[in-house]
């Protein structure tokens, strides 16, 4: 009998092929579906094995920031980093300018519990507690409640982790001109007229204001409703 080896949906060499941002989102969504309707490749995901960690935590974010950063642009080619150990995510080349972008999240502590329920359920309370029973060796169950949140609370919450996540990378020395930061942050919760000048003035009050050595930010969600990016002042 042959075993199915979910990592065949993921070649390494597909991983970094040079894309457009229209072609590198179309290649995402493919592969988040393939992945869903293969049960090995679930569980490999919910494991973060590696190339599933990465196609998670950076080329899917990435095809996020690029459809949205420049849109049906042909003429941009986004570049994953083959080199795991430099000190960039990914490179987006254009006709005037190439920039390297640095890909980080800023998540939910619980959040891969979530994802783990989502992936057996198909849904998922974005809020309320999270409890486990049991062991993965000898299986366990997740058990989610949801729970209505203020509206504030949840905005501020999420707005704590983006700049959680930007003073993780506040590093001096280690990034420069010609770099780009990309944080990614769940955005269930927001919503373009009521939370849209909420977020650009925490931006600029609280978040490029740091000791950031980047050109740029940019503030994008996993479900595609955030998009926000800023000149950053160095």
């Amino acid at each position: 009998m042959v075993t199915f080896d979910p990592l065949s949906l993921l070649p390494p060499e597909e991983l970094v092929r040079p894309r457009s941002p229209k072609q590198l989102r179309a290649w995402v969504l493919d592969r988040c579906d393939a992945i869903a309707n293969v049960p090995e490749a679930k569980q490999s995901a919910l494991l973060h094995l590696s190339p599933f960690k990465r196609f998670y935590e950076e080329v899917t974010p990435l095809s996020l920031f690029a459809v949205r950063r420049y849109g049906e642009q042909d003429d941009v080619v986004c570049v994953p980093n083959k080199d795991e150990g430099r000190d960039f995510d990914a490179e987006v080349r254009a006709a005037s300018r190439g920039v390297k972008v640095e890909i980080t999240l800023a998540p939910d502590p619980l959040w891969h519990l979530r994802m783990e329920y989502f992936m057996e359920h198909g849904f998922v309370p974005f809020n309320g507690p999270v409890s486990v029973e049991g062991s993965r060796r000898k299986g366990r169950r997740i058990a989610t409640e949801m729970m209505l949140v203020d509206s504030l609370e949840e905005v501020a919450l999420h707005l704590r982790r983006v700049k959680e996540a930007a003073e993780g990378k506040a590093v001096p020395g280690r990034y420069g001109a010609g770099y780009e930061l990309l944080i990614v942050v769940e955005d269930s919760w927001f919503e373009v007229e009521r939370d849209s000048a909420h977020v650009a003035e925490f931006l600029e009050r609280e978040v490029m204001t740091l000791p950031l050595c980047f050109d740029a930010l940019h503030l994008v969600g996993w479900t595609n409703r955030l998009y926000q990016s800023v000149t950053l002042r160095r």
